[in-house]
């Protein structure tokens, strides 16, 4: 995601003629951001006036800021709020996906892409991540399908194909696993995943299994 910093640095900040001190506030809070400090910016939105601590724009951003400060749950809170704001959200879902994936509560992900997938079907973070999910939850046919409809999409993406072989590596089809990885390791030869999920392969086929 890009940073709000990028996106609204030279921007007026919202109510800026009503109401100064919030003006003031969002203002110190993107000075603080592209410091790196963003305790003192969460501490700088606070004395925004309480009628604007209710906006879309305030807990998105609110959100934003604890997830750059790796406080990824109450980062996920705050999205949701921001989704609950305005449901047809898609930049509140996929923040509240991206701290939930962090934190590794891949039932939260699950629910949380499907969310964002009723949206917008063809999102790639979306369908990405809920991959990821199922992969974890150990629903392995599912996570290998997702993948496949991300590699149709993004034939490139080595992400994804590493993600497919670990999957059928996971259903024990070493073959079409095998395939895989050394379809990323000849453009790739140091991608970490694909060569440990090769590693692992030959040692199942050398198993017999």
């Amino acid at each position: 995601m890009i940073s709000i910093v990028a996106a609204l640095w030279n921007c007026a900040p919202v109510q800026a003629a009503a109401d100064p001190t919030t003006a003031k506030a969002y203002q110190q809070s993107y000075e603080l951001e592209a410091k790196g400090e963003f305790a003192e910016a969460i501490k700088a939105l606070k004395q925004v006036d309480a009628k604007e601590k209710t906006s879309y724009f305030f807990l998105l951003r609110y959100a934003w800021l604890h997830r750059c400060g790796q406080r990824y749950r109450v980062s996920a809170m705050y999205y949701r709020m921001a989704a609950q704001k305005i449901p047809h959200s898609i930049e509140a879902l996929q923040g509240k996906l991206q701290s939930e994936v962090v934190r590794g509560k891949w039932d939260d992900v699950t629910k949380t892409a499907l969310d964002l997938l009723r949206l917008d079907p063809k999102s790639y973070t979306g369908r990405f991540n809920l991959a990821q999910a199922y992969y974890f939850l150990e629903r392995f046919p599912i996570a290998e399908r997702l993948y496949l409809s991300i590699i149709r999409d993004y034939p490139g993406d080595l992400s994804a194909r590493s993600g497919l072989g670990w999957s059928q590596l996971k259903q024990g089809r070493t073959a079409e696993a095998v395939r895989s990885f050394r379809t990323i390791l000849q453009v790739c030869p140091s991608h970490a995943l694909a060569k440990k999920g090769l590693e692992a392969a030959e040692a199942f086929k050398t198993a017999g299994r």
